[in-house]
């Protein structure tokens, strides 16, 4: 059994030792970390360097061209290392030591699963010293990750890679992609395509690392100010403040259009991914009607996609 941590960095002298401390500090220590640098211009690469001479058989540097971020990143790792199973890993955060453990064993309580298996988990959010900001990284953003499903998940990511792992089945589909300039982040299309060829898809209710929240971070953790009721809806149309920008709607159509061409997603969804990719070209009572049908039970969620 191989296992794979895909490790992606940038200027990250700050954080990466306290980061590699923990993934070295693991209860499960039979796997290997696969970095790629992303032409870094301080010492992350010296650092690097210095784990690889500590643990030369379980660090790999992954030489290539800097890929312009942290997708770009994720993805060529994903494209070249060969493993049975995967694990994101971002470079500024601290693992705790039964991180790899628990989600490992999780995925091999899926084992058959026909298409595959994903799992991801909570987290603690911290400040940049790691003192413990919110318990709950899912809580904080409202994103109700029990209750997913393959359409929540192609409109609004919720599974932040850095606590997600999946196997090779999910990691063979997923690089099946003809443009990555379509994927707005890895982390969210794993999601989608786990959901598209019908894997499955389990969420561990508990954290299981130290989130490190600092001014370079990013993404990020931040509080959902989206909030719910008539009233507050036709405030936010009123004042143009629906949601975050129209990007937020025209990167799940993006995606859509891509994950229609991964080989085995799931014949039940391809309507609604032609549909989404699409959408745009709607009137607007298309568009309620389109977003009504996949998302009645959610009015709140469709009414700010119909609008913006």
């Amino acid at each position: 059994m191989k296992v794979a941590v895909l490790l992606a960095t940038y200027n990250g002298e700050k954080y990466l030792p306290a980061l590699l401390d923990s993934l070295f500090s693991q209860t499960f220590g039979d796997f290997c970390c696969y970095i790629h640098d992303d032409g870094s211009t301080d010492q992350t690469r010296e650092i690097i360097e210095s784990y690889r001479n500590r643990e030369p058989d379980r660090v790999y540097i992954i030489e290539g061209e800097a890929m312009g971020g942290a997708k770009n990143n994720f993805l060529f790792l994903l494209q070249k290392v060969e493993a049975d199973y995967y694990f994101f890993c971002d470079q500024d955060d601290v693992w705790f030591p039964e991180k790899i453990e628990t989600e490992l064993n999780a995925l091999l309580e899926m084992k058959n699963e026909p298409n595959g298996a994903l799992v991801f988990s909570d987290l603690n959010v911290t400040d940049s010293s790691l003192n413990i900001t919110d318990d709950s990284f899912m809580k904080l953003n409202r994103s109700e990750p029990e209750n997913l499903d393959f359409y929540k998940a192609v409109i609004a990511g919720k599974a932040p890679g850095c606590v997600m792992a999946f196997d090779r089945r999910v990691r063979d589909q997923s690089i099946g992609y003809r443009n990555a300039d379509n994927i707005y982040m890895h982390d969210w299309w794993m999601l989608i395509v786990a959901y598209g060829i019908d894997a499955g898809v389990k969420y561990l209710d508990i954290p299981l690392m130290y989130y490190r929240q600092h001014e370079d971070n990013t993404l990020g953790a931040k509080k959902s100010t989206v909030k719910s009721g008539t009233k507050n809806l036709i405030s936010q149309i009123l004042h143009g403040k629906l949601y975050e920008k129209r990007e937020w709607i025209e990167r799940p159509r993006r995606q859509a259009n891509e994950l229609i061409y991964i080989e085995n997603v799931d014949e039940r969804y391809l309507d609604f991914l032609k549909q989404l990719a699409n959408v745009s070209k709607k009137n607007k009572l298309q568009r309620v009607a389109f977003y009504r049908r996949y998302f009645k039970e959610t009015p709140g969620l469709w009414y700010r996609m119909v609008w913006v």
